[in-house]
């Protein structure tokens, strides 16, 4: 990383730290009768990765939800469904994440669409800050022309006021309090291939966003030897459409905090919404979003 971008051949760390780099000639000098010697046979050595914004918690909840792939087209965000939907053949709820949301309408996809891809069990596609159900998931959570909206979040309507399927910010609340989860004992198991799969990638600390409650499955993970990387947790103050006072919330922060705050896992960050997102269109903007009247 130096002006003429050279390249070398070895490197020598003493205590924790990065002490030398050169060529295989002279770094023999640093190499003593306890020196750990590794051969990374020719290739790329490259410092960790540090990832500041992830929900692994989130992600082994739903690690066994089908990846849509992010399709680029409707045709492909369809076909990607369908092919979801042979894979969750037997399973009572078709849980899909990862969607494309841009390909979709600017209220989210009809209702119809996904009703034409499966009607007979209840369809969830999850993109964080909205999510689309089929008619029978909606049915399911009992969401109806006459649910009002929770606050902080909107069920999107057509102008009969019938809902379309598209949920956003904490009205997806109304629907995943009836989508099933996973046990204790599933929830670990995902969380320890997640932490196998970001040491693969070369990942060595992460910044985990969620509730506060996420701090003590961290602080229990850590326990049990499972963190595999360091985890800085940026705990939400608030959270949801039944969150605490914010009294409260701080309260429980600092317990947190003060009880969590070593080297591999440090609670002591604050998560804050202020307010949505752009790419599902429920930021708050100072004008409406071209080509439509926003409902945020």
């Amino acid at each position: 990383m130096d002006a003429v971008r050279s390249w070398k051949q070895a490197l020598a760390v003493k205590d924790g730290r990065l002490v030398f780099i050169g060529n295989n000639t002279n770094i023999k000098t640093w190499i003593g009768q306890k020196t750990k010697i590794v051969d990374a046979d020719g290739k790329l050595i490259l410092p960790g990765f540090h990832d500041t914004h992830v929900h692994l918690a989130l992600a082994a909840s739903r690690k066994q939800w089908c990846d849509l792939g992010y399709p680029k087209t409707l045709a492909a965000t369809q076909k990607a469904i369908s092919n979801c939907v042979k894979k969750a053949a037997g399973k009572s709820w078709i849980l899909l994440t990862n969607p494309n949301t841009a390909v979709f309408p600017a209220d989210g996809p009809e209702l119809k669409f996904l009703d034409n891809i499966v009607s007979d069990r209840p369809l969830v596609i999850n993109a964080l800050h909205s999510s689309f159900a089929n008619s029978p998931a909606l049915k399911i959570a009992g969401i109806t022309n006459t649910t009002a909206n929770p606050p902080k979040g909107i069920i999107i309507r057509d102008p009969e006021g019938r809902p379309t399927g598209t949920l956003r910010g904490t009205a997806q609340d109304l629907l995943y309090k009836h989508v099933p989860s996973l046990t204790k004992e599933e929830l670990a198991k995902n969380f320890r291939e997640i932490m196998n799969e970001l040491s693969s990638y070369g990942i060595v600390s992460v910044q985990e966003l969620s509730g506060r409650s996420r701090a003590d499955f961290y602080g229990e993970a850590l326990a049990k030897g499972w963190l595999k990387v360091r985890v800085r947790h940026g705990q939400m103050l608030l959270s949801g459409a039944e969150a605490p006072p914010i009294v409260s919330g701080k309260e429980q922060f600092v317990i947190n905090a003060r009880r969590y705050q070593g080297l591999w896992l440090n609670a002591g960050t604050v998560k804050i919404f202020v307010d949505g997102d752009l790419g599902d269109k429920t930021a708050a903007l100072f004008e409406p979003y071209l080509g439509e009247n926003s409902k945020w």
